[in-house]
């Protein structure tokens, strides 16, 4: 593995590569022997067998370039290779802010490919990385609103209502994606199938661009259908499936169990009128 010359030191230090990295589930240890050699080549001297190991923790570069552009209904993403011999995936993450942090919640994508189409309103923050396969995460390249050909930089954002995704949710949340124009005064509402208003968040405060916000967090969600309604001054979107007010949200608990409401049923029109506006017609737009 390699050789260099003894000048009679008490000790001599040498780097010398391992066969395989060390991982969590093994640590993969690598055999080593030194042998001293003199001028007669019948002479020399060998050390005892020594094991070590090896960890890696150096992070892939950043992606370079990474570019943005907002095109019929879609912000595209594009990214160029990674150079890390030993790249697994990118991952791709989308925010409200410039300083969001990257987190399993608002992952939206873990790709080996160099391109991605995130289809909703424009004005979201994304943060992109290298990942290589020892689980090592690169720095984040990150690209906004400012520097998204065709997505109207800090002009004002659409007011809209995607609503929940997945659906159906479970594990105990219900993550709830939207946009806001402004930072007036706004809720966000969740209705069961009867009508009656479970879930409540003053959104306002979180200003203009894209968001996220869990409406399961806190207490737990029965499993069923909800509707979500997003209600900024006299505008409202209410997210709905078809003809029918029953929600685009659908709950279920973590082991794939029932609670799911009958399509069919009729519900108690009392209630629904709060939620419809006027019995019988649909929301405001």
């Amino acid at each position: 593995m390699g050789s260099f010359s003894a000048f009679t030191d008490a000790e001599y230090n040498f780097v010398v590569p391992t066969l395989v990295n060390a991982t969590a589930a093994s640590l993969e240890y690598s055999a080593f022997l030194v042998r001293a050699a003199t001028a007669d080549p019948a002479r020399y001297f060998e050390s005892t067998m020594e094991n070590g190991f090896s960890i890696d923790n150096l992070s892939p570069p950043a992606p370079s370039p990474f570019t943005a552009a907002y095109l019929a209904g879609a912000t595209h993403l594009h990214w160029g290779v990674s150079t890390a011999s030993d790249f697994a995936r990118f991952r791709l993450y989308r925010g409200a802010s410039a300083d969001f942090t990257p987190a399993t919640a608002n992952l939206v994508a873990a790709t080996t490919d160099t391109s991605y189409a995130d289809s909703g309103a424009p004005a979201g923050y994304y943060k992109l990385s290298a990942v290589d396969f020892n689980g090592n995460e690169s720095p984040y390249a990150l690209v906004g609103p400012s520097e998204t050909l065709g997505g109207g930089g800090d002009a004002a954002t659409e007011f809209a209502l995607e609503g929940a995704r997945p659906s159906p949710s479970t594990g105990g949340r219900l993550v709830v994606r939207f946009s806001l124009a402004s930072a007036a005064p706004t809720s966000l509402e969740l209705f069961d199938v009867s009508g009656r208003r479970v879930r409540e968040r003053a959104v306002g405060a979180l200003g203009a661009g894209r968001h996220a916000v869990d409406l399961g967090e806190g207490a737990a969600l029965r499993p069923g259908l909800y509707m979500i309604r997003l209600t900024q001054g006299a505008r409202r979107r209410v997210a709905r499936r078809g003809r029918r007010l029953l929600a685009v949200a659908r709950f279920r608990n973590a082991a794939g169990g029932g609670g799911s409401a009958a399509r069919g049923a009729r519900q108690p029109r009392d209630r629904l009128s709060r939620v419809r506006g006027r019995s019988g017609s649909s929301p405001a737009r």
